[in-house]
């Protein structure tokens, strides 16, 4: 059986910008989708012995081309307001936004669902695959920004009307490209232009690795969508009416 280690489909996880401000968003759930995208793991795969868990799909086994076979395409921008508690709402369909803290995330993906556990479908899904995501937050200094995407991001933070702080996370890809290593930053960077013309490119390499058959996908789980808060981490369902 083939074992896939971290350093080489975990392609990257970078933290841009400092310590300061508003803090970076490790994991969040998609108001569009009611997903909980979490730092991306391979659940089904066994951390002590590296066999594959029963009654998982055994990804490890299967050829590249049965694993491409088992996955979609999907990529989406989504843009949410970070209430003063830290929950998340709708930020609605206009444009430009009002002063407050607001979340960006955009991401491209080869992707299925699965049980979060085979022996009892009822626990939720997660979502399994490769792929990149961005994930911005965003301090609107002045109203009427535009945040709906990246370039309008960059324009509204040159003339100073946002600030924050992105992440670029990616996973499940392997190649011999020198060009991945666009997918790791390191550096601590802004909000800028500078940071959102790497978060770019780094979703463009992203995207033409996997159309590339010969880029090896290995499929982590990436997100959730529990039945109840802690069915697909292990946590014992509550007891009714408690």
């Amino acid at each position: 059986m083939k074992v896939f280690s971290a350093t080489a489909v975990l392609l990257g996880f970078a933290t841009l910008s400092g310590c300061s401000g508003i803090g970076v968003s490790k994991s969040y759930t998609s108001i569009d989708t009611g997903w909980e995208f979490i730092i991306p793991q391979q659940d089904w795969l066994d951390q002590t012995t590296f066999q594959c868990k029963p009654g998982y799909t055994c990804w490890s086994s299967l050829t590249q081309k049965q694993i491409r076979r088992a996955l979609t395409d999907d990529a989406r921008i989504e843009l949410s307001k970070v209430n003063s508690d830290g929950s998340l709402s709708a930020a609605g369909g206009n444009i430009q936004v009002s002063r407050g803290k607001y979340l960006l995330s955009e991401y491209i993906v080869k992707v299925t669902a699965r049980p979060c556990d085979p022996s009892d479908p009822s626990k939720g899904n997660r979502l399994v695959g490769a792929g990149i995501q961005v994930i911005a937050d965003i301090d609107v200094r002045k109203s009427s920004a535009n945040i709906s995407g990246l370039l309008p991001i960059a324009a509204s933070a040159s003339s100073d009307k946002v600030r924050g702080k992105l992440r670029i996370r990616s996973w499940g890809m392997d190649t011999d490209q020198t060009i991945v290593q666009l997918l790791n930053t390191s550096r601590a960077e802004a909000l800028d232009d500078d940071g959102i013309k790497k978060a770019i490119t780094a979703l463009e390499v992203a995207e033409a690795l996997l159309k590339d058959p010969k880029t090896e996908i290995t499929p982590w789980t990436f997100a959730l969508a529990e039945e109840y808060p802690g069915s697909c981490r292990g946590v014992s369902k509550p007891t009714p009416g408690a």
